[in-house]
């Protein structure tokens, strides 16, 4: 009988991280597809989950740093992200998210935004910003749906202090709070 070899990834060791085996490991139990990781030299890379491939994506002189997520349809990449040649001295509000494709090209930039999440088609983003920055039109406590196909941004108020979204299905996104939530609709009104 035949020996059956393990489906091992073959990943570099230079960007395995605790955070890393984490994501890979929940996301091969739910039986998902590639995902995107930020390495500890702050690259950013697809990985496959199964037995995977390793592809590093260029970030378009952005310095990520924190949130890497990988949208459902494998196109696009959202991260938090401080400008590169200003990194060190950054105010929060000059920092960001960022879309940019899986080429490298940056395609949208959300100054003062953190915490967001891919709708589960992939092809919208819900950033949430809270505090005001020089370089946006929006103001603080708002959340932001990105459209990927027609890049039209809608915003709504949200209550301060969110610090959490999910999209809890096509038409629910939740945000967290410390003691409670809040659902609503990518329309951005609240779901009761």
């Amino acid at each position: 009988m035949a020996r059956r070899r393990a489906c091992v990834p073959r990943w570099s060791v230079g960007i395995i991280t605790a955070s890393l085996v984490a994501a890979i490991a929940s996301a091969s139990f739910a039986g998902a597809g590639p995902v995107a990781v930020l390495a500890r030299d702050g690259a950013v890379y697809i990985l496959g989950v199964r037995g995977g491939s390793e592809k590093r994506v260029p970030t378009g002189g952005l310095s990520p740093n924190g949130q890497v997520e990988l949208s459902a349809d494998g196109r696009h990449i959202a991260l938090d992200f401080t400008p590169a040649r200003t990194a060190a001295l950054t105010l929060p509000a000059e920092r960001g998210v960022a879309v940019i494709r899986t080429t490298g090209v940056v395609r949208e930039r959300f100054m003062g935004g953190h915490h967001f999440a891919w709708s589960p088609a992939g092809d919208e983003l819900a950033v949430l910003l809270t505090r005001q920055s020089p370089r946006s039109a929006e103001p603080a406590d708002t959340m932001i749906i990105w459209n990927t196909r027609t890049g039209r941004r809608r915003s709504t108020p949200i209550p301060p202090y969110a610090y959490q979204v999910v999209w809890s299905s096509a038409d629910t996104i939740m945000l967290g709070y410390c003691d409670h939530g809040y659902a609503f609709s990518p329309k951005g009104r609240i779901v009761p």
